[in-house]
């Protein structure tokens, strides 16, 4: 008797246990990756001069004194904490800050498509800054389950179930904890990760 057919693995995707700690992060800035730059066209490019030092959420502020700016997208494009390319698009309504909630370890471009007439006379610009969003590593096709601990100057601190982003992969640290940039963060977590079995 002969068997013909064929065979595929099942994907497994154990739960696994990790720890990351990022030296002593400088405080959220709004400049950081880019001082405020003129935006002289609707379609724009910048391109950041500065990259984060270790995966972090990019602010945006724009600046537009005489309203000239009415509306379209501005998109973030770079590599989250695990490697993988990322965007993230913020709909432009009014000029102020724009805070992303995915974690950048590099930010390539930020693309602007928006809508308007230019009539400031030069006085629209765009800063690019990070904020308190940690991004956690779980490798390309993981997944964050739970942060299980964070530590603050290597003292514990009550993990906020509110401030894990399971979908994104990060963790949003409290200001006051941050902006103390000789501190470090660390965080205990469980994630899972996809295992083909052929």
């Amino acid at each position: 008797m002969s068997v013909t057919g064929t065979y595929q693995g099942e994907k497994m995707a154990p739960l696994l246990a990790g720890r990351i700690v990022y030296k002593a992060p400088a405080a959220p800035a709004v400049n950081v990756l880019m001082a405020a730059t003129n935006i002289t066209t609707l379609t724009q490019t910048l391109t950041p001069t500065t990259q984060p030092v270790m995966p972090r959420n990019v602010t945006l502020t724009v600046v537009d004194t005489t309203p000239s700016l009415t509306g379209g997208t501005i998109t973030v494009i770079g590599i989250d904490q695990n490697g993988k390319s990322v965007s993230e698009v913020h709909t432009y309504t009014v000029a102020g800050l724009y805070t992303g909630a995915v974690a950048f370890a590099k930010v390539k471009s930020v693309v602007c498509a928006l809508t308007g007439t230019f009539t400031g006379a030069g006085d629209e610009t765009m800063a690019i800054g990070v904020g308190d969003v940690f991004g956690i590593p779980v490798g390309i096709d993981g997944k964050l389950e739970e942060v299980f601990k964070f530590m603050h100057a290597d003292a514990d601190v009550a993990v906020v179930p509110a401030s894990i982003d399971r979908i994104n992969g990060t963790y949003n640290v409290p200001n006051a904890q941050v902006s103390a940039a000789d501190h470090d963060q660390g965080f205990l977590y469980s994630y899972k990760a996809r295992i083909s079995l052929v």
